[in-house]
């Protein structure tokens, strides 16, 4: 083969070099254009959303019982926490889990207590070495439950010393009830979410023989739009007590009917 013809054909072999590796870098992008990432989905949002006087606390947050009751001389029980609907637990677990904020409480206060920076704040004044409850959470539950029992005790032993079968023999009533209710759905933004309504109701009842006695009632509700957003929480602030005295003695109209 002459020279001018090895020429040529080297000349036409660079040729075809050249254009194979052009066709591979195209081929190159066209394999990155393909593999680039889609646009991000929208998130989820994964934080409870709750209003601006309130927060959310789960640590160490739940009641002591789903349900009990007793009814016996000198003291009755009736505690319910129990529903039959989906996700009851879920919605009743965060609707004991909400706090009012410090600054919302302060608001209502006249005489802070010594201890008044505890962690969780659910009430707001003392009266006879018990706390009157500003909002009804677990706290207060299990509060309410163990002052129960306390008191129980106390009972058992006085009554059983004075064998006592009067109208003055002292006895106490307590009662928390929990409800969760499925009111439909509701459009919250684009989606269409299951509106629930979770109403929870104490009342404690603690009579000493005329004229002493007191006692309370006080509700919540909460309404979720769903399982991450509150839509409104009612019933938190000073608490209405039944205090009798001389010149009003404590009435049977303020006992706990169940």
């Amino acid at each position: 083969m002459s020279i001018d013809h090895m020429t040529g054909s080297i000349s036409s072999n660079g040729r075809l070099i050249l254009i194979g590796i052009m066709l591979a870098i195209l081929a190159g992008f066209a394999s990155c254009s393909s593999n680039e990432p889609a646009a991000p989905e929208k998130k989820k949002k994964t934080e409870m959303s709750v209003p601006s006087n309130w927060y959310l606390s789960l640590y160490n947050s739940s009641v002591l019982f789903k349900k009990a009751e007793e009814k016996k001389k000198g003291y009755t029980l009736l505690l319910d926490r129990t529903s039959d609907l989906q996700d009851a637990d879920y919605y009743l677990r965060v609707a004991e889990s909400l706090y009012p904020q410090r600054r919302y409480i302060e608001k209502s206060i006249k005489t802070p207590e010594e201890n008044w920076f505890f962690e969780r704040l659910w009430w707001y004044e003392k009266h006879k070495d018990f706390l009157i409850p500003f909002a009804l959470t677990a706290d207060s539950v299990n509060y309410y439950i163990n002052k129960y029992k306390e008191t129980k005790t106390e009972i058992k032993k006085i009554n059983s010393s004075l064998r006592s079968q009067g109208s003055n023999m002292r006895r106490i009533e307590f009662a928390y009830i929990a409800e969760v209710k499925d009111e439909g759905n509701i459009m919250l933004g684009e989606e269409s979410v299951p509106k629930v309504r979770v109403v929870l109701t104490m009342k404690w009842y603690d009579y000493c023989g005329q004229p002493c006695g007191w006692g309370f009632e006080k509700q919540r509700e909460v309404v979720f739009a769903g399982r991450m957003k509150v839509l409104s929480i009612s019933g938190d602030g000073p608490t209405r007590k039944w205090v009798s005295s001389s010149k009003t003695p404590y009435g049977p109209s303020q006992w706990i009917r169940f």
